[in-house]
């Protein structure tokens, strides 16, 4: 089977708790993120997420993966599309580097026949993945107290 990964990661100077619960206000992300412009949902294992985003060449689109994997305060993991064509799991990670400082991680594992022709498409998700950690740690950095969960 065919397999390609991603990943971008940031140091924030914040605490892992606020940028958790930045990761968590899904209501507020078209305030701040300029890839996933919109995403609403719950964050349960088995839950469905529908999230419209847009790629730094100007590609939008829409998608509801479902919630596979949860541990609060930590990471939390989606899965969207077909087992043997084209199935791609996302995961979110915030690690604690100290009291102040923490660090995101988002990344993605591409399964599935359809992956070597879908180079670009992945290269332009990955673009978005760093703007959505850039914009992340502007906002944790910019914020002085935590956000309501």
């Amino acid at each position: 089977m065919n397999a390609r990964g991603i990943r971008a990661e940031v140091d924030l100077e914040a605490p892992a708790s606020r940028v958790w619960a930045i990761l968590m206000d899904f209501d507020s992300y078209k305030e701040w993120n300029p890839f996933m412009i919109g995403v609403s949902g719950g964050v349960e294992k088995g839950a469905s997420v529908r999230v419209t985003a847009v790629t730094p060449s100007g590609k939008q689109f829409r998608f509801e993966p479902q919630i596979v994997d949860v541990t609060p305060g930590k990471r939390f993991s989606w899965r969207e599309g077909s087992s043997g064509l084209f199935e791609r799991v996302v995961v979110f990670e915030v690690d604690s580097l100290d009291v102040a400082r923490s660090r995101f991680i988002h990344s993605a594992e591409f399964r599935g026949a359809l992956v070597p022709f879908k180079s670009g498409a992945i290269r332009d998700l990955e673009a978005g993945y760093t703007t959505m950690n850039e914009a992340l740690k502007a906002r944790a950095e910019r914020q002085t107290t935590p956000t309501a969960a």
